[in-house]
């Protein structure tokens, strides 16, 4: 029984790709957003000013996404150097603020904020 979760966890994906493209909408009931009175601009991205203080010149800079992921390299590489592979990637689940602010790092690096 301890096995069984290793056999049905690469069906996860599978089954959920089959209900998403089951209850998408088909080309007939799907609407563009025009449709429904809604407009839609082509320059949605805000442009930022250039820095003028030190705290904006770093946040606009590559240097702290530099930064973090020599750190979250670093971690990777401590994390397998220290204990076995299949023990370490199951740990890499247990820190998913690495992933979760990686995009918002990206953004603050080619200096775009996202119109909300």
């Amino acid at each position: 029984m301890a096995d069984l979760h290793f056999l049905l966890t690469p069906l996860l994906p599978v089954v959920s790709v089959i209900i998403a493209m089951a209850s998408a909408p088909g080309p007939a009931s799907a609407v563009t957003a025009e449709a429904l009175g809604i407009e839609v601009f082509s320059d949605d991205a805000i442009k930022v000013a250039p820095a003028t203080k030190p705290g904006e010149w770093l946040e606009q800079s590559p240097l702290l996404t530099i930064l973090r992921a020599l750190l979250a390299a670093g971690w990777i590489g401590y994390e397998f150097s220290r204990q076995p592979a299949v023990i370490a990637i199951s740990n890499l689940n247990t820190h998913p603020t690495f992933a979760r602010s990686a995009p918002a790092r990206v953004e603050a690096w080619r200096g775009v904020k996202r119109a909300s």
